[in-house]
């Protein structure tokens, strides 16, 4: 099975020499060069994975039929609507160093990315009857929500105050399981196993990623104080030994001091946290995979092919 992607690709650099040849609006044309950032779609040197073809995927396994250009145009607004979260969060977070920081031109990627919502709405708007459309707005309302909690979802040393698991499981939840929930809809609204495929993928990939940011200096968690499960579970490991390592610190010195950030990722890699995390995010990928060998009739060449789909491709993103 070769898989949906160079089709995609394709499809979507029609979609930009269309607006290159028709004088579309400039908006246009910026919104979709955000799918060429390094780990996007249509980056050359690192194109990572990608949701527009998760959904051709899915929904061939479930209509065995060839896919048509209705079917492309679906994927691209599905595309449209992730690289819209993807801005948002980079925003939120800092964690592009090419972004401004709280300056004019953050009103630009906020527009850009508002528009990019809007646009793939539109691409999934035509398949959808007003009660469809209402299910996808509350999904992408609801994940919102999820993204604004994030913002406030943190730690204090200095108050004792450290979020539950339960609490961070019911954030990404929200968050990132409501979020690909979204591919399921526009798919087939009524089919119900679908969509806890894409909801347990959700959790799986915001667990792996939230693993692999944590060690990173360049991302914001740490520094932003951001109550994630690798901190949450050293913290615990921290109390189950009563080796007093974070009660020794104070948020101040987080927040401002690299060195200090080093000790902590060393201290979570230690305490078992990370492989923790993997574990985790391997069991929520494992429960997709068994309802869809469950539900869906699939070759083994097609199993192998959408189970690369997260573990290859993931495996390679964080290497690079």
């Amino acid at each position: 099975m070769n898989g949906f992607r160079s089709d995609l690709i394709d499809h979507i650099k029609q979609h930009l020499s269309s607006y290159k040849q028709n004088g579309r609006a400039e908006v246009d044309f910026l919104a979709l060069k955000q799918l060429s950032k390094r780990g996007k779609l249509l980056n050359q040197e690192l194109s990572g994975f990608s949701w527009g073809e998760l959904y051709l995927t899915l929904s061939y396994f479930l209509k065995r039929r060839k896919m048509t250009k209705e079917d492309f145009e679906r994927a691209f607004g599905i595309e449209c609507i992730f690289l819209s979260a993807d801005i948002v969060d980079d925003i939120c977070d800092c964690d592009d160093p090419n972004l401004p920081t709280f300056q004019n031109e953050d009103r630009y990627l906020i527009l850009i990315s508002q528009y990019l919502l809007a646009k793939g709405f539109s691409y999934l708007r035509p398949i959808s009857t007003s009660y469809e459309d209402n299910c996808l707005f509350s999904l992408i309302m609801e994940s919102g929500s999820g993204e604004w909690k994030d913002l406030h979802f943190r730690f204090s040393i200095n108050k004792r105050v450290i979020p539950t698991e339960e609490d961070y499981f019911k954030l990404i939840k929200q968050k990132s399981g409501k979020l690909t929930e979204i591919i399921a809809q526009a798919i087939d609204p009524s089919h119900v196993i679908l969509k806890k495929i894409t909801y347990y993928i959700g959790v799986a990939g915001q667990l792996r990623n939230d693993a692999a940011d944590v060690l990173n200096d360049e991302k914001s968690d740490l520094r932003d104080l951001k109550a994630y499960l690798p901190f949450l579970k050293a913290y615990e490991y921290s109390c189950d030994t009563q080796d007093d390592f974070f009660h020794k610190l104070k948020d101040e010195e987080i927040m401002t001091s690299p060195l200090k950030r080093q000790l902590i990722r060393a201290y979570i890699e230690q305490s078992g946290s990370i492989d923790y995390c993997h574990i985790l995010s391997r069991f929520y990928y494992m429960r997709a995979f068994k309802l869809l060998e469950e539900h869906f009739k699939l070759s083994k060449t097609e199993m192998k092919y959408f189970k690369s789909l997260f573990l290859q491709r993931s495996q390679q993103h964080e290497q690079a």
